[in-house]
């Protein structure tokens, strides 16, 4: 143990321990342990096909790596798309990924509201289904038959269901 105060005083000798121990353990707690982010390039396409007006759904790529970072999208008028990444950055990382689709929040509710309607009336029992305008399969990882390829560049994937 370092012996600070002698005679209730601080010596320029124990300042000078506290300082060099002070910044010694500043260095050694201040590393970065975080592993490096994995490098984006910007992927953007077009989602063509379905069973209506895919716009308001999200396309996800979910990626083969467990610890892989994947990335979404909002599908715009026309089908378009463009990805972020799970942590805020716009495009994906490079490697295999499986593509799904889902229902924005927004478009949920559009959803909810409209099998509801078609729900109300006698012997309509039960929670409605609802869909997406897409089919079934693509709304899990486990499901879809789409898979797709980033690359370490400028990505532009269109997609046909």
């Amino acid at each position: 143990m370092i012996k600070v105060v002698q005679d209730g005083a601080f010596t320029l000798k124990n300042l000078r321990i506290l300082c060099v121990a002070g910044i010694f353990s500043c260095v050694l707690g201040c590393g970065d342990t975080a592993p490096p982010k994995a490098d984006v390039y910007p992927v953007s396409g077009v989602v063509s096909g379905g069973e209506g007006d895919l716009t308001g759904c999200l396309i996800t790529f979910n990626s083969a790596d467990p610890n892989g970072l994947c990335a979404s999208g909002k599908i715009e008028a026309g089908g378009k798309y463009s990805l972020e990444a799970t942590d805020g950055r716009a495009g994906c990382a490079a490697g295999s990924f499986k593509v799904t689709l889902g229902l924005s929040p927004d478009a949920a509710k559009q959803a909810m509201m409209k099998a509801m309607s078609s729900k109300m009336g006698p012997g309509k029992m039960g929670p409605p289904k609802v869909s997406g305008p897409f089919p079934e399969k693509y709304s899990s990882a486990e499901t879809t038959d789409k898979t797709v390829e980033v690359k370490k560049e400028s990505n532009s994937i269109d997609i046909a269901l």
